[in-house]
């Protein structure tokens, strides 16, 4: 008795479910040349049409022979894993598990955009400045809060605590003057510089006034993308004004760190 693989849903995988081809039904014959199961009172033999690279049928047809005792064992132990929950549902699980998983990757990606365009430090007004800040921080971690004698005998207690008090002075020292610099020097042109850029608008309406007639020959294209662009810049010289604070916040955030890390 020839057979062949019942038809069931693609959420489905019934491979011991069989149904019987009717010799007489020539469309059922087709289905033999690709797929089938001969049923004998030895046992099972699974007939499979394996293809080549190239999609061409191999000279030599792959079969499988099992005993009637094993398919049946087979069959009834699927019947039964499938019936537990765990197994009856992996499909559908699995399913849910990759598209959860693609949210969250894309959730994901939509955050890191979100901080790529929005990160303070990448700016332009702000990453040369931020690039010598953290450049001064990674000095002040170069320079030891205690010191190390020196030669093979050790010091007596008194040098030794003589020696620690001048390290500790000098490092403070040091210290200083580079939170120092990061306040009085960086910050401080910082700050200048952003909020300079704010008078944009004053500065071109006085060169325009100065240069009289040369303004007028200018087409109305060439004035309108002029104007897009200078408002374009003053918006983002307001954006990067109010952001100082954050930015300032950020830095002593760092500074601190800093000094946590070396303590």
């Amino acid at each position: 008795m020839n057979c062949k693989r019942k038809p069931v849903p693609g959420d489905q995988f019934r491979p011991y479910d069989l149904i019987k081809i009717d010799p007489d039904d020539e469309q059922a014959k087709k289905a033999l040349e690709s797929e089938y199961f001969t049923i004998s009172a030895q046992g099972v033999v699974h007939v499979c049409q394996e293809k080549g690279r190239r999609g061409q049928k191999l000279d030599v047809v792959p079969t499988e022979f099992l005993s009637l005792s094993e398919w049946m064992q087979q069959s009834t132990m699927f019947n039964v894993l499938t019936s537990m929950k765990f197994f009856k549902y992996y499909i559908v699980g699995k399913v849910f598990a990759l598209w959860k998983g693609n949210v969250r990757f894309n959730m994901y990606n939509r955050t890191r955009q979100n901080l790529a365009r929005n990160l303070i430090q990448v700016r332009p007004a702000f990453i040369s400045s931020f690039k010598d800040i953290s450049q001064s921080l990674y000095e002040m971690q170069t320079q030891k809060t205690f010191c190390i004698p020196k030669g093979a005998k050790f010091p007596e207690l008194t040098d030794f605590v003589g020696e620690q008090k001048s390290s500790r002075e000098s490092v403070k020292q040091h210290y200083n003057e580079k939170v120092d610099d990061i306040i009085s020097k960086k910050l401080a042109v910082l700050v200048t510089k952003v909020a300079d850029s704010r008078t944009l608008k004053e500065e071109e309406d006085l060169e325009n006034a100065k240069m009289g007639q040369a303004a007028k020959h200018k087409s109305m294209v060439l004035l309108k993308q002029e104007n897009e662009l200078k408002n374009r810049v003053l918006k983002l010289a307001k954006r990067n004004y109010n952001s100082l604070g954050t930015f300032i916040r950020l830095i002593d955030y760092m500074v601190v760190e800093t000094q946590v890390r070396i303590n």
